[in-house]
């Protein structure tokens, strides 16, 4: 019988789980070459503290380096909530209701390297972006995972105009979640 969860999901067999496999970093570069990695990432809002803008986190790792979503790839056999839920947590030490987060957008991108050895094994990500509006408290609990963020940093607002400038790449993401002009 096949199951479909809440968000789309289907499954065969409810009680089939997908062991995970842990790869060697020359067999995974080959793999990431070859198919293409499903990440989830989150935009965090904090509508409550007054600003219309995304806060963004300093990675320090690649594919993307600099100001970006908090996120990380899903693996085999996760439901994208349960995904995002468990990445945002060990990214940011935050335990958050799975119902607060909400799907904005699907995007596809092309990496031209990565942070392990080979460095010049590129990727394809498609990455399901949930957004999360959090409250002032809650931004300001956000511990940040200094594996993968610069330490020196917390997280920082964008507003669409700095998007525009400072990060291209997001500033449609802006636009669909406040609405307003294209620039």
């Amino acid at each position: 019988m096949i199951r479909k969860t809440a968000f789309g999901v289907y499954h065969e067999n409810p009680a089939y789980q997908m062991s995970r496999v842990h790869l060697p970093d020359e067999v995974y570069a080959q793999t990431i070459r070859s198919f293409v990695i499903v990440c989830v990432d989150v935009v965090i809002t904090s509508r409550q503290s007054g600003h219309s803008a995304l806060w963004l986190a300093k990675r320090k790792v690649k594919p993307w380096s600099g100001w970006w979503l908090i996120g990380g790839r899903m693996y085999a056999g996760e439901d994208p909530i349960p995904a995002v839920q468990s990445v945002f947590k060990r990214e940011t030490s935050l335990e958050i209701n799975p119902g607060r987060f909400s799907l904005v957008q699907v995007s596809s991108f092309l990496w031209k390297d990565r942070q392990q050895e080979p460095q010049d094994a590129g990727s394809h990500n498609l990455s399901l972006t949930f957004m999360l509006d959090l409250i002032p408290s809650e931004l300001s609990a956000v511990q940040l995972d200094t594996d993968e963020y610069d330490a020196e940093y917390v997280l920082r607002p964008f507003d669409r105009e700095a998007l525009v400038t400072e990060h291209p790449v997001l500033s449609d993401l802006h636009q669909q979640i406040f609405g307003g002009e294209e620039m």
